[in-house]
């Protein structure tokens, strides 16, 4: 669920409702709803839009109204359903500092984030670094710690796609790397 610009967006499976404008309980359900290809895993309200996520792609609804809507594909990582957090990065630019709203959530490349305040550049920060699952399903949350916000994130079930590929591994054992066994865990 979601604010933006006087409605409330909700997801169910495939499709995105919106609510009348400041009438936050009523959802006219006939009309007011925008399908997408895949379920619905992330939505969140930015500066200019809202994210979209299904399990394959990320999408912005660019504009003001669902009328004036224009739909942009962002990125085809997707998001794990759950593991959306929105924290605050301090930025520095020309010895400036300021406090950027950012989403973070978990993908196929890692974990990934955003800006909210008007920007669409993807920051994959796992990648080529980290390798694992990244599961279905899972939590994530933005907790400040000694000054710092950090995102945490674990995800559950298997995803059946192609398994994870290890750029350091690649790095150092140039395409020889050793095929490590697949480990899971399970808490009773």
């Amino acid at each position: 669920m979601a604010y933006y610009r006087g409605r409330i967006y909700t997801a169910a499976y495939d499709v995105l409702y919106y609510s009348e404008p400041f009438a936050y309980e009523l959802f006219n359900m006939s009309v007011n709803w925008i399908p997408f290809n895949g379920m619905i895993t992330l939505l969140a309200a930015a500066e200019d839009g809202i994210f979209v996520g299904t399990q394959n792609e990320l999408f912005m609804l660019r504009g003001t109204t669902p009328e004036k809507f224009t739909l942009e594909r962002i990125s085809g990582c997707g998001a794990v359903y759950g593991t959306q957090a929105i924290g605050e990065v301090r930025s520095t630019q020309n010895s400036a500092s300021t406090l950027k709203r950012t989403l973070f959530w978990e993908s196929r490349r890692g974990m990934c984030s955003v800006s909210l305040d008007g920007a669409t550049q993807i920051n994959y920060a796992a990648e080529g670094v980290y390798s694992y699952e990244c599961g279905l399903s899972g939590s994530g949350l933005v907790h400040r710690r000694d000054g710092m916000n950090l995102y945490i994130s674990a995800t559950m079930g298997v995803n059946t796609g192609s398994p994870p590929v290890n750029r350091y591994w690649e790095t150092i054992y140039a395409g020889g790397a050793p095929t490590l066994p697949l480990i899971t865990i399970s808490a009773s």
